[in-house]
């Protein structure tokens, strides 16, 4: 019987439990944030993606996906910012590809 099993070190464990609050903490932040600071964040991304390094790049993407999450989460709410939500998205979307 083969018994497969995976080894994790300490390090890389509490990097993960690291990266998980920083998650959480970023997606509450997103939260917070009114409809014009979201587009700004829109920006900034969009921004840094061409001053990136390969390392930066997932930590980017997972910031990307958040804000693009939270997006939809508020085109829920704000049907009549529909148009303007979908350009972000649609923007977002694209910066994520590119990485």
């Amino acid at each position: 019987m083969n018994t497969r099993v995976n080894v994790v070190s300490l390090g890389d464990w509490n990097q993960e439990k690291e990266n998980r609050a920083t998650k959480n903490d970023l997606m509450k932040y997103y939260s917070l944030l009114s409809f014009s600071e979201l587009i700004n964040e829109v920006s900034e991304l969009t921004t840094q993606i061409s001053n990136l390094k390969e390392e930066e790049k997932s930590e980017l993407i997972m910031k990307s996906e958040l804000v693009l999450n939270e997006f939809v989460n508020r085109s829920k709410e704000n049907p009549e910012m529909k148009d303007q939500i979908l350009m972000m998205k649609s923007l977002l979307q694209k910066n994520i590809e590119l990485l």
